[in-house]
């Protein structure tokens, strides 16, 4: 049994890593992101002590233009916890298009739903709108 805890043990420390390699490539992300999808929004918030992801939103042209062309003038928030490794919010804005069907804003990654990661979520949506 102890050899089965120890093959999760490792296996889950590799995963982290791979985790935290991954997390390396985001500013490279954003800055493909800039240059194939013009007018692209995506902000990313990272904890200067420890130079750590903290928080991302993204939302693209696409969907600020479809919202302002064909949706109706009203903004549904919602969050959900994400249960990987690496936990955290996925906070996102949708509206209602002229078939009724729900419309993606944008979306945010954020540590915790908390009130200064709402906040900082609506002020990126207000600025994207």
């Amino acid at each position: 049994m102890k050899k089965l805890y120890n093959v999760k043990y490792e296996l889950m420390s590799q995963l982290r890593s791979n985790n935290n390699i991954s997390f390396s490539f985001l500013r490279q992300y954003a800055c493909t992101l800039n240059q194939t999808n013009p007018g692209t929004t995506i902000h990313i918030k990272i904890q200067k002590p420890l130079s750590t992801f903290h928080r991302l939103f993204l939302s693209f042209q696409a969907q600020n233009q479809g919202f302002l062309k064909g949706c109706r003038p009203f903004i549904g928030l919602d969050g959900c916890h994400l249960k990987g490794s690496c936990g955290g919010v996925l906070l996102s804005a949708v509206a209602l298009d002229a078939n009724n069907g729900i419309f993606l804003l944008d979306t945010c990654i954020c540590e915790k739903e908390t009130k200064w990661s709402w906040k900082w979520f609506l002020n990126n949506l207000k600025m994207f709108l």
